[in-house]
């Protein structure tokens, strides 16, 4: 439905931003990491597994909830009638 994709597009959204913020808060670490010897590409793998663990994290708590209230009853449609 359209609501749904723009959910979608909302959550890549705010996870753009989230990223990018990311680096920007982050830059003199990321510079830091980079004049001891890590490359690029390895500071691109640690924002890029950071972003993921947010993902996973973020998708484990909708699964939690959507579970809550499918127990609580919720869900189902003699609820909502």
């Amino acid at each position: 439905s359209v609501v749904s994709l723009l959910s979608l597009a909302f959550v890549i959204l705010i996870l753009i931003v989230l990223t990018v913020l990311s680096v920007r808060l982050r830059k003199q670490e990321l510079d830091t990491l980079q004049m001891i010897g890590c490359s690029r590409i390895t500071s691109l793998k640690l924002v890029g597994c950071e972003t993921l663990l947010i993902l996973a994290y973020s998708c484990i708590a909708i699964g939690l909830g959507y579970v809550g209230l499918a127990l609580s009853g919720v869900l189902t449609a003699s609820y909502w009638i």
